[in-house]
């Protein structure tokens, strides 16, 4: 049998937890709209401009994330 914790523990961890989630949801929130910033901005592009800077209208959601600068450095 366990000895029982100090009654303030239990709230302790429990508000922890709950501010650590919220936490991660909000970081995770931000990204994502910084990230649907940064889409819509170049989505309002000219093909041409885009094509300049080394991109497609299809590479766009992959060049926010970093997926497409990690494809290209795993090419090198």
């Amino acid at each position: 049998m366990m000895p029982a914790a100090p009654r303030g523990a239990i709230g302790r961890s429990f508000t922890s937890r709950l501010i650590s989630a919220a936490k991660r949801w909000w970081l995770s929130y931000m990204i994502w709209r910084i990230e649907r910033t940064a889409a819509d901005q170049l989505w309002s592009m000219s093909d041409r401009a885009l094509w300049d800077m080394g991109l497609t209208r299809t590479d766009i959601l992959r060049a926010v994330k970093g997926e497409l600068a990690r494809e290209r450095a795993s090419l090198r």
